[in-house]
């Protein structure tokens, strides 16, 4: 078990740090709500490129700020994960802080090799840090309320783009993204924008 490469423990309760011990050859883990892996064996994985913490209680800084090897990391509704974690991650190209209340433009700024990131529900990253971010391609916005054409519009490298039910970017916003390719938004304003209008009978 020592060559492991790949483990998935989400919603696992039987699992303990004990089992992991020898395991550090992982590059990549699926924490999800999960309550029984702790940073204690988490620390020891610093061969991690990908981890899934979402919605996980028990992981903090002290563990996933030692994994500078991460290109990858999703802390959606996580409690726990701080700038204090973000901040060393420099080589992360994914980011997922979807409804995440602890990660501010401080630690964004930083992360400037980023390639993928969803702010969907999230109401602490603002322009002044996604602006910088000019290597996106994929940027998530599901139902935020904070983030405007401002930067967005500067992202002209972007090719994904999900605006469901997000009524801060505009029309203006997407004409200036050239490459952009997929796109979701449903339950936005552009959505409601784009309705054929229905024809007045007398």
């Amino acid at each position: 078990m020592t060559g492991l490469r790949q483990l998935i423990l989400s919603l696992n309760p039987i699992i303990t740090n004990s089992a992991l011990i020898n395991l550090t050859n992982l590059t990549s883990m699926g924490l999800s709500q999960n309550s029984e892996i702790t940073d204690q064996s988490v620390s020891l994985m610093i061969k991690l490129r990908e981890l899934n913490i979402y919605n996980n209680h028990v992981c903090t800084d002290a563990s996933v700020g030692q994994l500078t090897n991460l290109t990858s990391l999703n802390i959606c509704y996580n409690e726990k994960i701080t700038d204090k974690a973000l901040g060393p991650l420099i080589c992360l190209t994914s980011l997922d802080i979807s409804g995440n209340e602890k990660i501010n433009d401080r630690s964004l700024n930083q992360l400037t090799n980023l390639t993928s990131l969803n702010l969907g529900q999230n109401s602490k990253i603002t322009d002044q840090s996604v602006v910088r971010l000019t290597n996106l391609k994929s940027l998530g916005l599901f139902s935020n309320k904070k983030i405007t054409d401002a930067s967005v519009s500067l992202l002209t490298g972007l090719t994904s783009l999900n605006l469901g039910s997000n009524n801060t970017i505009t029309v203006n916003c997407i004409t200036n993204l050239p490459n952009l390719k997929n796109r979701e938004w449903y339950g936005s304003q552009l959505a409601m924008a784009q309705r054929p209008r229905k024809k007045l009978t007398l």
